[in-house]
């Protein structure tokens, strides 16, 4: 016990036996469709559309390099937010990020897609929020000093 209270959350980068909150799964989730959509696109599994903003530049070998190297990205971030390691938050706001910035340009070059934005826009809150950072970053995360 703490002076704010029971701590509920475990160590950080430790399995418990305490369940992740839904919205990681969901996270988690949105992240391995997505990294398999960029995955399929690259070997033309599947309706050109699975990649997403990215969509223009399959065609090209360096842009099916990103594609590949987003997905695999997108997977291990997936992984590692279920398993607590803490580097894996950072991984899934850096591709949170990347994703705002590649659909802003769409929006500017006419072609908006507002739920992909949206559901960025939505992860960025989320992951920013205390109990994910407390269960990513430590106990202490957003508090202020005394």
């Amino acid at each position: 016990m703490t002076e704010v209270g029971p701590t509920t959350q475990p160590p950080v980068g430790t399995r418990a036996d305490v369940p992740l909150p839904l919205g990681l799964w969901v996270v988690a989730a949105l992240l391995v469709v997505g990294g398999v959509g960029f995955l399929m696109a690259v070997f033309d599994i599947g309706p050109a559309f699975l990649a997403g903003g990215l969509v223009g530049i399959k065609d090209s070998q360096a842009g099916q390099a990103i594609l590949v190297i987003s997905g695999v990205a997108m997977l291990l971030a997936a992984v590692g937010l279920l398993l607590r390691i803490q580097s894996a938050w950072g991984l899934t706001m850096l591709i949170v990020g990347l994703g705002l910035v590649v659909n802003l340009v769409a929006y500017f070059s006419g072609d908006p897609n507002f739920l992909r934005m949206a559901i960025f826009v939505l992860m960025a809150f989320y992951l920013n929020g205390r109990p994910v950072r407390e269960v990513f970053v430590g106990m202490d995360a957003g508090r202020p000093t005394r």
